[in-house]
């Protein structure tokens, strides 16, 4: 139900720590839900087989169940281990087969929550799946999710929606089923999906739509007779299911043409609107009209509905609030525009919000999110949705649609695809983040605001008893000290395990992250305090240093403090009120990516707080290649050999292929310590796509590999990135404006709105300049009106300025950084919506931005200084990066449009629309 075009700022996937996510075959139907073993990694022995089977539907327990999976296998023995959604491992095990078929089971001192699990048989082969335990579902509640059974989904897996913790769905009858002969409406096929939902005590909201081939041509109608005939079947469905229905929406995203419809105006639909209100309160009252159906809120055509009286003919204003993969921070000034405006045209009062879709992809594509953030980000949004009012709030959606993961609409899914390679219907981290969202919110009335330290969300309620409690994250890791606890509170994390906090000297301390946390209890308005755990970046085999900064909260006399994380253990003696900083040596790590450390910290033998930190284990030597173009004119193919580790590394060779060319280099060279060593490969002529691929081979013997594809560049296509520093104050340096620099006057305008012309003014100059540390974008553009209500993700949605990085040419890249600066109401802000590297960073790292606006010449004049250090690869060094450059334009009540130098940021995510630039080396 999601349309293909999004307003949407996207994100490359940060490769979580899941062993689940090594899988590659495809499971068997939900009855078995088998997971084949040993396909992710090339296995090849026949003779060993090991598949898991679930004994609960989707691996998802309730507490009083046993957690058991059953491996079948050839094996004498299977070896299993189970991690969290951090990866870290909680629990591991050994089970004997008995007929070809081992029991593991999970302890039941393992908290709930949402874990991945790894079988092994004795021959090697592997497996994997994902579990989750949830509690007792809250039987009412404002929740629900997006499902697809009007497409011909398997049903069986709506056993799985009321212990998710939503109460109702939102599905669709649609035009075209139920009128197969012209004039007759027939529900048959509606009823063989809604059915087992009605039985099961779920009344879906359903949404009238989309066109139908006896009027109109099949698109959304536009005549008299086929609004008459769409309202008539709407009345239909009204009178079909009456009160065993949330309530109809009357179609799903007209404005962007979802469901093939050609017919997008706001005209239009209002006159759809009132012909289908009409029909449905005639032929039951009591069923509540949506609208309008809107599915971007960034446009004027919303406001435009309002205009021509749509807020008449519906009980409730829908939304679509997508910002993917910007996070979910964002949600509440969104719902608060929308709020804002809906009084505007309701004569001051408001109507009830209903958000019927919002979600975040998980997969490969650029367009995606990792699983964490997508369980992040979906228990941020239920939080700051019931905080803000929304009515009802319908998670898109419920189950994966595919199994393709570069195909962003296959993954929105709680859980995964009847079809997956990890089992039937198994869960994502997002079906515990939500599910225990849902429980802690059931009922649940927001409270009086509190203003905590920068960077920290606090969002308090009551639930239906009147027990307060709040919804807890924050931008970085902080330690925060609640104060006014008159005894035990519990914290929840984000995916249900419960502990229970006793105050210390009367305050709650408790560390926050990116991963939300539920506390109940009264407490106070939190303060932050020094303590932490830092972990330096490491490679395998050699010890991480860490670093732990501890803070006395007694301001009468020292205390005694002892940190354990794992086999580590450190104490300290910290005076009254003083901190202290302890270093740390932790154990070497036999495998490369992040690890999460928790600690625990003692306070005179009383637990005082609980600490985590993700180190960076890296492997020693990594390899690589670039692109590269020299101020010459020449281009290369730029080969590195990376050496962090703490010794020198000694070079066997480097040999490489370029199409038909090969060469070699670097033999007997050494890496020193922390350094690079650099061999440039002459290109042949490149006329066409042309891979490559190279080898450094380690005189230990070790090899490691590198490949690509270069595309056809001509070298007069490079746009030169002079090497200029800029004083980042927001008046142009005197060297850059002497540069030819960029003309947005000459670049084309995109209407956000079709119809709308670009505004007179409109344009201006940009340039990019750079040095060996910094990469300069500076602009001047002129707007007669300058207007910025967002922050964060959703800056685009105003006046800013968005530009790309990626290594190398236009399209040789899958990832690549997409940053924006805008002059918001706090401030000039820098955004990072993609990352190179890590998909959940958003903030730019050591950068400067300044951002000047004059009123008299209807300019803003924008300089922006971002560290090559902080774009995950693009450096100086390299002689080519790709870009684009947008200029955002809103004047107030919605985006009208932007124009561009290169593509691939407002319209579509492609590197292969960038340009060329070549940072000058002097």
């Amino acid at each position: 139900m999601r349309s293909s075009v999004r307003p949407t700022r996207t994100s490359p996937l940060r490769t979580a720590r899941f062993a689940a996510a090594t899988c590659a075959a495809l499971a068997a139907a939900v009855a078995s839900a088998v997971v084949p073993a040993g396909a992710a990694e090339g296995a090849t022995k026949a003779e060993a087989a090991l598949t898991l089977k679930q004994t609960a539907m989707g691996n998802i327990f309730a507490p009083s169940v046993p957690r058991t999976i059953v491996a079948d296998t050839t094996d004498a023995s299977v070896r299993w281990t189970l991690t969290d959604v951090d990866g870290v491992t909680v629990q591991s095990g050994q089970a004997t087969p008995s007929n070809g078929a081992a029991t593991i089971t999970i302890p039941s001192t393992v908290p709930r929550g949402w874990y991945s699990l790894t079988a092994t048989g004795s021959s090697g082969v592997k497996a994997s799946t994902t579990l989750a335990t949830v509690t007792t579902p809250p039987s009412t509640g404002r929740f629900g999710v997006g499902t697809h059974y009007a497409f011909g989904r398997d049903t069986a897996a709506q056993a799985l929606i009321l212990p998710s913790g939503a109460v109702t769905v939102r599905d669709e009858a649609s035009w075209s089923k139920a009128e197969t002969t012209k004039g007759v409406l027939d529900w048959t096929y509606a009823h063989t999906y809604l059915d087992p939902l009605f039985a099961k005590g779920i009344k879906p909201l359903l949404i009238a739509d989309y066109g139908n081939s006896f009027y109109d041509g099949g698109v959304g109608p536009t005549t008299d007779a086929g609004r008459a005939a769409f309202a008539n079947y709407a009345a239909g469905m009204a009178r079909e299911f009456g009160s065993k229905i949330a309530g109809i929406e009357v179609w799903n995203e007209w404005d962007v043409g979802t469901g093939n419809n050609t017919t997008k105006d706001p005209d239009n639909y209002v006159a759809l609107l009132k012909a289908a209100s009409t029909a449905i309160k005639a032929a039951n009252p009591s069923v509540p009209v949506l609208g309008p159906a809107v599915g971007n809120l960034s446009t004027s055509w919303l406001e435009t509905t309002f205009q021509k009286g749509a807020l008449s003919y519906v009980d409730a204003v829908i939304a679509h609030p997508y910002n993917w993969p910007a996070s979910a921070d964002g949600l509440g000034p969104q719902i608060t525009a929308l709020k804002s405006l809906v009084r505007t045209y309701n004569g001051g009062a408001d109507k009830p919000v209903w958000i019927t879709e919002l979600g975040w992809p998980t997969g490969t594509n650029v367009r995606a999110v990792s699983q964490i953030d997508q369980a992040r980000n979906t228990a941020k949004a239920a939080a700051i949705a019931m905080y803000q009012g929304v009515a009802k709030y319908y998670l898109y959606d419920f189950v994966d649609d595919g199994d393709d993961p570069a195909n962003p609409e296959h993954n929105f899914g709680l859980v995964h695809s009847g079809a997956s390679a990890l089992g039937a219907y198994t869960p994502k981290p997002a079906f515990t983040a939500w599910a225990t969202a849902t429980r802690q919110l059931a009922g649940a009335t927001p409270s009086t605001p509190v203003t905590g330290p920068s960077g920290v969300t606090d969002l308090r309620f009551r639930d239906a008893d009147g027990v307060p409690f709040q919804a807890v994250w924050a931008n970085q890791t902080t330690t925060l000290s609640f104060p006014g606890a008159t005894g035990n509170v519990i914290v929840s994390d984000m995916n249900g395990a419960e502990r229970v906090v006793s105050p210390v000297g009367g305050n709650v301390i408790v560390q926050a992250g990116a991963s939300p946390i539920w506390i109940r209890g009264y407490l106070g308005t939190p303060t932050q305090t020094a303590d932490t755990l830092a972990v330096d970046p490491t490679v395998t085999g050699e010890t991480a240093s860490a670093h732990w900064t501890v803070e006395n909260p007694d301001k009468s006399k020292a205390r005694e403090f002892l940190l354990t994380v794992g086999d580590v253990s450190a104490a300290v003696r910290v005076p009254a009120g003083e901190r202290r900083e302890v270093p740390l040596t932790l154990p070497a790590q036999g495998t490369p990516g992040d690890v999460v450390y928790r600690a625990s910290v003692m306070m005179d033998g009383q637990a005082f707080v609980r600490l985590s930190a993700t180190g960076e284990v890296r492997d020693p030597i990594t390899f690589e290649g670039v692109h590269s173009a020299a101020d010459n004119g020449g281009q290369s193919l730029r080969l590195s050999v990376d050496n962090a580790a703490s010794t020198a590394a000694e070079i066997q060779s480097v040999t490489w292929k370029i199409g038909d060319a090969t060469g070699s280099g670097l033999e007997g060279a050494s890496v020193a310590a922390k350094a690079t060593a650099v061999l440039s490969a002459p290109l042949p002529a490149v006329t066409a796509d042309t891979a490559w691929s190279a080898t450094a081979t380690m005189s230990g013997g070790a090899t490691y590999q590198a490949s690509g594809t270069l595309h056809p560049l001509d070298g007069a296509a490079i746009t030169a990135a002079p090497h200029l520093s800029v004083d980042v104050d927001g008046t142009v340096d005197a060297a850059v404006k002497a540069q030819p620099g960029i003309d947005l006057d000459a670049a084309p305008f995109t209407s956000a709105t079709s119809g709308t012309a670009r505004p007179s003014g409109f344009g201006g100059k940009a340039w990019y300049t750079s040095d060996a540390t910094n990469l300069y974008v500076t602009a001047v553009v002129s707007d007669p009106v300058h207007y910025q209500g967002s922050s964060g993700g959703g800056i685009w949605q105003g006046d800013s300025l968005q530009f790309t990085v990626a290594r190398g040419g236009p399209g040789e890249q899958t990832s690549w950084n997409e940053i924006g600066a805008a002059r918001t109401s706090s401030g000039p802000e820098l955004y990072r919506w993609l990352d190179a590297v890590d998909a959940a960073r958003t903030t730019v790292e050591g950068a400067e931005v300044a951002i000047v606006r004059d009123e008299d010449a209807d300019t803003t004049t924008y300089e922006i200084a971002v560290p090559w250090a902080s774009l995950g690869g693009p450096q100086a060094a390299d002689g080519l990066f790709s870009s684009s450059l947008v200029v955002n334009d809103s004047d107030g009540a919605a985006r009208i449009g932007w124009i561009a130098w290169g593509g691939g940021i407002a319209d579509s995510k492609d590197s292969a629309e960038f340009h060329a630039l070549h940072p000058q080396s002097s």
